[in-house]
């Protein structure tokens, strides 16, 4: 005897009896459907509505089919952490520099001092100089050792028992599979979208193409026959010379600002999703972190940051222009409006 059949036999007569015959009983059923969907009814829609909210925020250009494991893992973030086996040696320099931290702050006893502007004769010096090596190793405290070594043994602790498993404990095993396919995919290019922190896919070639459109503009771009780095650290060198020769730099900025080895700075951009959902255009990004003016840039900033906060067109964030926005009032004339310029960091001298 088929249980499941008697039983749905049985619940489909109570509710016809509820509408009195078969006739309403039909349309209610024909009203239900269109409602929940023509095509596989409420649970089909429920389903596609799931597997909608999985790939939501990827933006899958690449024109390759993700996996549900890849698509699980690029949904956790780039900036997600899989646990993998420690590194006993880096993790005990990690705990030693915070331990030095703590040795500073008792040494020092007030917080880290924040940067200052000097005035020296008629020239603004900075707080800018070479980060310090002392440790003032007498304030190491009996607390201080006691944290150093329950830390070192929760460590062991963990080490024993990644040992036994070779799969991160905070990635299934298809999350983990699509990780390791990802990585070993060459023709993938992962970027984290300009706005609205999507995640765009794209192909070796979408990025390149996009990477010569954006570098061939000749009004901001031109090409070098070699490498200018050295050439550009020796006028650099020249004029921090100068600087401190004539009294505009003390003996701590121009040892911080002259750097030996510089790195060449790098060219990426970030898909502009906003904008166009299947071509969209590339926002142009340098970094220049350690390249020969990363360091001036940064002694720049500390003498301009005092000034610009004493213009009438100062804004430090949001929570200011809210503010600002609820003194005024607020007239039917009024109109909100904002402006934006076209390609910025690239058309400033």
């Amino acid at each position: 005897m088929d249980t499941g059949n008697t039983i749905q036999r049985e619940v489909q007569r109570e509710t016809e009896r509820g509408f009195g015959n078969q006739h309403k009983y039909q349309e209610y059923r024909e009203k239900d459907d269109k409602r929940r969907g023509c095509r596989g009814g409420y649970l089909a829609q429920e389903r596609k509505k799931r597997k909608t909210e999985r790939t939501v925020g990827i933006f899958n250009l690449s024109g390759q089919t993700l996996t549900q494991g890849q698509i699980g893992v690029l949904k956790k973030g780039l900036k997600y952490v899989p646990n993998r086996k420690g590194d006993s040696f880096n993790t005990f320099v990690d705990l030693q520099k915070f331990k030095r931290k703590l040795c500073l702050k008792r040494f020092f006893a007030k917080t880290p001092i924040e940067r200052a502007i000097i005035y020296d004769n008629k020239y603004v010096h900075t707080s800018l100089k070479e980060k310090s090596r002392f440790y003032p190793r007498h304030m190491i405290s009996k607390e201080i050792d006691t944290f150093d070594q329950m830390v070192q043994r929760d460590i062991r602790k963990l080490e024993k028992k990644r040992r036994y498993t070779n799969r991160p404990s905070n990635l299934t095993k298809e999350e983990n599979e699509g990780l390791k396919q990802l990585s070993k995919d060459t023709n993938l290019i992962i970027k984290p979208a300009d706005k609205g922190g999507g995640l765009v896919i794209l192909n070796q070639e979408q990025y390149h193409l996009e990477s010569c459109r954006l570098l061939n503009d000749a009004k901001t771009y031109f090409k070098v026959g070699n490498d200018p780095t050295e050439q550009i650290k020796q006028i650099f060198l020249e004029y921090l010379q100068r600087g401190k020769d004539s009294g505009i730099l003390n003996e701590h900025e121009y040892q911080y600002l002259k750097i030996n080895h510089p790195r060449i700075p790098v060219f990426y951009h970030l898909p502009k999703i906003h904008k166009n959902c299947q071509h969209p255009p590339g926002r142009p990004i340098v970094s220049g972190i350690d390249s020969i003016s990363c360091r001036v840039s940064e002694h720049i900033d500390h003498l301009l940051q005092p000034l610009v906060q004493t213009t009438p067109a100062y804004l430090k964030d949001t929570i200011s222009v809210l503010k600002l926005l609820k003194e005024i009032k607020w007239e039917p004339n009024f109109v909100f409006a904002t402006c934006d310029v076209n390609s910025l960091y690239t058309i400033i001298p």
